[in-house]
């Protein structure tokens, strides 16, 4: 009888060492925080395990959550925050060879995924919001990996790639950012960043609607000079602060790394059939030497309906 307290001790330690994987609250380690900085992403997916419930198809968060990883979302995951906080554990500073990335850098990934939906988050504190990559969707018909676990063919005319809508995103860096990423519609969201983009989709992302943002700088400070991608890979324009930009211009390769994973993103293609439409983009974003839109060469065919323009 008196081992049972001894083992319940150990159950509990472990759980705690497997911490920098998932999601975790509090604490002041400073070795802890940087094992967290290489921590794979805490992953979400349709069984929609912790933090979330499982509600009408949707995976729900019924709290204020402060992550130590990011939080990936697998395919078809339908995540509605129901305007819950999820915070980052420690917040960014500088810029440069001082830079401090936040912790974790980025909030939510959306890495080889298809039919995601975020919707009704608040994100704060953290250096990028949201991270698409790799998110191309397949020619119109092709082979996916079921439900099972095995190869079908699946019509993808009327697939929609991931929707991200009617959230709120607070961070230094990028709100959304997508690289190589197909038919995501982002809408409906207030967007405030201090530099890099409001909304960026660079490299070949086609077919994305970017439809009534808000987006704006989150300070009256001067934007930072230095903008970077995840991991550190600077912008190829490094002097304003764009509310949308499509393409990343003459940079031949970008490289980008979000936790322990290292993505390197050439110039493989050109983007096409994107849609810039009835988005507000705050005064602020000019004053400070700066632009609302920016589409690069290669993006092709791209569509910008703005009051104003």
């Amino acid at each position: 009888m008196r081992r049972q307290p001894l083992q319940q001790l150990a159950v509990a330690l472990l759980a705690a060492i497997s911490l920098p994987s998932a999601i975790a609250i509090e604490t002041d380690t400073n070795n802890r925080t940087e094992t967290m900085r290489v921590a794979v992403p805490h992953m979400l997916d349709p069984s929609c395990p912790a933090p979330t419930t499982s509600v009408h198809g949707e995976c729900v968060i019924g709290s204020d959550v402060t992550l130590t990883a990011p939080l990936g979302l697998a395919s078809s995951t339908r995540l509605n925050c129901h305007g819950h906080r999820i915070s980052a554990w420690r917040t960014g500073a500088g810029e440069g060879l001082t830079r401090a990335p936040s912790i974790p850098e980025v909030g939510i990934l959306v890495d080889r995924s298809i039919g995601v939906g975020i919707r009704d988050c608040v994100l704060q504190d953290f250096d990028f919001g949201i991270v698409l990559i790799n998110n191309k969707v397949p020619a119109p018909r092709g082979l996916a990996v079921g439900p099972n676990g095995r190869a079908e063919r699946i019509d993808f005319r009327f697939l929609r790639g991931n929707e991200i809508s009617t959230n709120q995103i607070f961070s230094r860096f990028g709100g959304i950012v997508g690289l190589e990423t197909d038919k995501n519609w982002i809408t409906n969201n207030l967007i405030r960043i201090v530099s890099g983009a409001g909304i960026l989709l660079t490299r070949d992302s086609s077919f994305n609607r970017i439809e009534d943002n808000d987006i704006g700088r989150s300070t009256t400070d001067p934007p930072l000079q230095h903008p970077v991608f995840p991991g550190g890979d600077q912008f190829a324009f490094n002097n304003f602060t764009p509310g949308i930009q499509l393409g990343s211009g003459v940079k031949s390769l970008i490289n980008v790394q979000i936790g322990a994973v290292f993505y390197q993103f050439p110039v493989t293609g050109r983007g096409q059939g994107n849609v810039i439409r009835d988005n507000q983009l705050n005064t602020e974003i000019v004053e400070l030497n700066s632009i609302q839109i920016f589409v690069v060469s290669m993006m092709d065919d791209t569509l910008v309906e703005e009051k104003g323009f």
